[in-house]
């Protein structure tokens, strides 16, 4: 995995994660099984998984 924020900064893999479920706190678990399918399908069918996420500050 490879996130890239906004301001640029690269994670990778271990530390994409811990991001991830840093910034969806409480939705992390929902979020990452909403898109697990979807990657391993591309990939099951040999393309490349890209999907882009955009995340709303709470209030």
């Amino acid at each position: 995995m490879v996130l890239i924020t906004p301001d640029k900064t690269i994670y990778v893999n271990e530390e994409a994660r811990e991001y991830l479920s840093n910034s969806w706190s409480k939705n992390y678990q929902t979020n990452i099984q909403s898109l697990i399918p979807g990657l391993v399908d591309n990939l099951a069918q040999n393309q490349l998984a890209i999907h882009g996420v955009t995340t709303v500050p709470t209030k």
